[in-house]
């Protein structure tokens, strides 16, 4: 029996969205990596997720995303929680994590998305998450613009390294479907 799933690929292209859908779908325990990066974002994220309004207005003296967990914490978290949850959906860029986490990844999809729909729903999840403070004037706005240019740049290379580390099937899914299809596809896939 499928534990744990990995689902990852480059940034805006719908693994966050693919795995909060399949999670409830399949009832396994959701780990969105940049949860563990930055865990005062995660009840924004999921309600962006489930198309409830969210708009942060908390203008504190901190931005969001400005003070991320090391990666070595990160880790540390996510071994806990598969410890307390052996079935569980693990999502993020790349899995490029230690071999007692890539030993308990059973099954991966790596979702593929063109860069211009990624930036297209990367500047509307941003706008639903965050409003106002991501526009030009915002105060958010130039760190949203740094983070755009980090993913033009972003290499392919790294997350088609993460898949030689994992050992286990890898199947890629088309991110410009929709997520029903998709779903319909990891599912008929997992049995």
């Amino acid at each position: 029996m499928i534990q744990g799933i990995a689902v990852f690929g480059l940034n805006g292209g719908g693994k966050s969205t693919l795995t909060h859908a399949l999670a409830k779908q399949i009832g396994y325990f959701e780990m969105d990596v940049e949860d563990y990066y930055f865990p005062q974002q995660r009840e924004s994220r999921k309600w962006a997720l489930e198309n409830r309004s969210v708009i942060e207005n908390d203008q504190s003296d901190e931005l969001p995303f400005s003070n991320p967990r090391t990666k070595s914490e990160v880790q540390t978290a996510i071994l806990e929680n598969i410890k307390i949850h052996p079935r569980f959906i693990i999502s993020g860029v790349t899995m490029n994590w230690c071999d007692e986490i890539l030993s308990s990844i059973d099954i991966a999809f790596w979702v593929q998305t063109p860069l211009e729909e990624r930036l297209k729903r990367i500047q509307a999840r941003e706008e639903k998450r965050f409003g106002a403070r991501v526009l030009d004037g915002g105060d958010m706005y130039e760190q949203q613009m740094e983070f755009r240019e980090m993913v033009k740049n972003r290499n392919l290379n790294e997350v088609e390294e993460c898949t030689t580390k994992l050992g286990c099937p890898v199947i890629v899914i088309d991110g410009t479907l929709s997520v029903i299809h998709n779903l319909e596809n990891i599912i008929n896939n997992l049995r």
